[in-house]
């Protein structure tokens, strides 16, 4: 009776411990499918401009996976009614977390002409909001001699973006 008592004692110690260890295997918090809000783009002489996306590129999702994967799945058009879905691998790659505001992407677009894009350690500052259901991203393109020219208002050097999770 003892070694049963035992027994059942060391079962029930066993269980509890499993459930302890599964509830500090947190979730990475970008895992999920995020939908852009806005993007911030901040030129080389200091001035902002605010970004929203068209009605049909809200449908667009990126979607950050577990196994450390992530897809970008595009809509295009300024309509809804005129909406284009892109092929589904569009924007495909990897990411990983390197601390607990950055992570790097290695990825590849996909562009209607077929031809192809790789940025491998792309490296991105990252901070969560709103319960984690709020992602904001800061691409600071002076950092990686990246800038992209936006006429009539000049060069961006960085943006910074706000995703809102989808599920």
């Amino acid at each position: 009776m003892k070694n049963l008592k035992l027994l059942i004692g060391i079962l029930i110690f066993s269980i509890c411990i499993s459930f302890v260890e599964k509830k500090s295997d947190k979730m990475d918090p970008i895992v999920g499918v995020w939908r852009i809000e806005k993007t911030v783009h901040v030129f080389k002489d200091g001035n902002t401009e605010i970004e929203y996306p068209s009605e049909c590129f809200k449908n667009s999702r990126y979607e950050y996976k577990s196994d450390g994967s992530l897809i970008f799945k595009r809509t295009e058009g300024e309509k809804l009614e005129e909406c284009i879905n892109r092929p589904k691998d569009f924007w495909t790659g990897k990411w990983k977390k390197v601390n607990e505001k950055t992570y790097q992407m290695d990825y590849r677009v996909m562009f209607s002409d077929k031809s192809i894009s790789n940025y491998s350690n792309k490296t991105n500052t990252f901070s969560f909001s709103n319960n984690n259901n709020t992602l904001n991203i800061y691409d600071d393109y002076s950092k990686s001699e990246t800038s992209f020219v936006k006429s009539p208002e000049g060069v961006i050097v960085a943006d910074y973006s706000v995703y809102k999770r989808v599920k």
